[in-house]
């Protein structure tokens, strides 16, 4: 269970720039005690703001998969790689970007150790960033995505996902993604995680 003095460390954290520019340290949201952990990129401007993973335009295209897929968000638990908001100056102000390797490893040891207290069963990645952190090279999601796979980082199965943002760019994944998600569902009722 993540604890109270993991948030106190975590809220504190100055282990890379992020931390210059953000509004607060998003932790892991969702059921906390649930079996199964979703891990995106980075906190947009939604999250930055709220202080909560996924409650952006890509946690409300994630809500409208899981619920054509019979899997509920209320029993997920969800996290990001990096717990800070990764930007760049736009036209119009900060715009989000891609955490860099800098960044992805001063947030490493923070995402290991919510493993270790949050004890999922799966882990879900939500795109190639998290995905990177586990397999230890740049993945092309085409050919991971949907296909659940043992980690030598950790003792449990990693079923890789596409990003729910990629839907906004490419709405040519919607199908892959809603059937990928239906294999997530049958893969956690196979493993006893679902009924």
């Amino acid at each position: 269970m993540i604890t109270p003095e993991y948030l106190e460390e975590l809220r504190a954290c100055r282990d890379c720039p992020l931390w210059t520019g953000r509004k607060q340290v998003v932790p892991p949201g969702g059921n906390l005690a649930a079996k199964v952990l979703l891990i995106g990129e980075a906190p947009g401007a939604g999250e930055d703001a709220a202080g909560e993973p996924f409650v952006g335009r890509a946690g409300e295209l994630l809500n409208q998969f899981l619920a054509g897929s019979g899997l509920r968000r209320e029993d997920l638990c969800i996290s990001n790689a990096v717990k800070c908001r990764p930007s760049r100056e736009g036209k119009r102000g900060p715009v989000n970007r891609k955490p860099s390797s800098r960044e992805l490893k001063a947030c490493k040891p923070w995402l290991k150790r919510e493993i270790t207290l949050l004890e999922p069963a799966v882990i879900v990645t939500l795109g190639a960033v998290p995905l990177s952190i586990f397999i230890g090279k740049n993945p092309v999601m085409a050919e991971y995505h949907g296909q659940p796979f043992l980690s030598d980082m950790v003792n449990f199965s990693i079923f890789p996902l596409y990003h729910p943002a990629a839907m906004i760019y490419d709405r040519g994944k919607v199908q892959a993604y809603e059937e990928d998600l239906r294999l997530l569902n049958g893969f956690l009722i196979a493993k006893g995680i679902r009924g």
